[in-house]
């Protein structure tokens, strides 16, 4: 008989993977969009499902003016990939490290290169502040302690990738996403990418090699290593494990 793989969204209903879940955490879901199914409702899309000749679908109930409001909320807001489809994405400009020339800078990292070390790293921080900020749903920067932990500010793993998104977004840098978790405060962070801002505004030969962009700055590296976190495998002939 044909499958259907049903990748459920929200119910409104606790279960095991939701009955863990607070006021926050629901409302933040809600501000990116998606809304709980009632019961009902969700059999009406079960029964929809198995009518169908798509072998995976996804019942959900989501609020496409809260995606847009998500999309354009606070610093570096962005979508989901899969979700991008459905709200128009405005047109945003090419953002930080572009050079001309003259070795000119625009964008963030151009408004960077003007301070001095000091004013920087307290850009940097005010930056960082207001995307965290943003993600957890704060109206006001000034609520987020810049010494605490991601952890009690709130933070999982999900909010912690939202995070990394917004910051690449808004700076134009590539920050890994295990951010939250390397560097475990908002400090601690806008530390990390200080130092990534001074290797990437640096000025290097006009002929652009492994590590550079044409122009003459020098962009990151990305030499992340790949962490496999879970796995779950089943092979025929006889084998046990991966």
């Amino acid at each position: 008989l044909p499958a259907h793989a049903l990748a459920w969204g929200l119910w409104d209903q606790d279960s095991g993977m939701t009955g863990s879940l607070g006021e926050s955490d629901l409302a933040r879901w809600a501000r990116t969009g998606v809304a709980p199914l009632a019961a009902e409702r969700g059999l009406e899309l079960l029964d929809a499902a198995l009518v169908t000749s798509r072998a995976q679908l996804v019942p959900a109930c989501l609020d496409l003016p809260a995606l847009k409001a998500h999309l354009l909320s606070g610093p570096g807001g962005e979508l989901p990939t899969l979700f991008r489809g459905l709200v128009r994405m405005p047109v945003r400009r090419a953002s930080a490290q572009r050079a001309v020339g003259t070795g000119e800078r625009t964008g963030w990292l151009g408004r960077l290169a003007a301070l001095s070390e000091a004013d920087r790293l307290s850009t940097i921080t005010d930056t960082v502040r207001g995307v965290v900020a943003s993600v957890l749903g704060h109206s006001n920067a000034t609520d987020i302690d810049l010494e605490r932990g991601f952890k009690d500010l709130g933070f999982d793993s999900l909010t912690g990738v939202e995070l990394r998104n917004r910051l690449n977004t808004l700076t134009g840098l590539r920050v890994p996403a295990t951010l939250v978790f390397d560097y475990p405060t908002p400090t601690l962070v806008a530390a990390y990418l200080g130092t990534v801002v001074a290797e990437s505004t640096r000025v290097t030969d006009p002929e652009p090699s492994r590590g550079a962009v044409a122009g003459g700055i020098e962009a990151p590296v990305d030499d992340e290593p790949i962490a496999i976190v879970g796995m779950a495998c089943r092979y025929p002939g006889g084998v046990a494990s991966a």
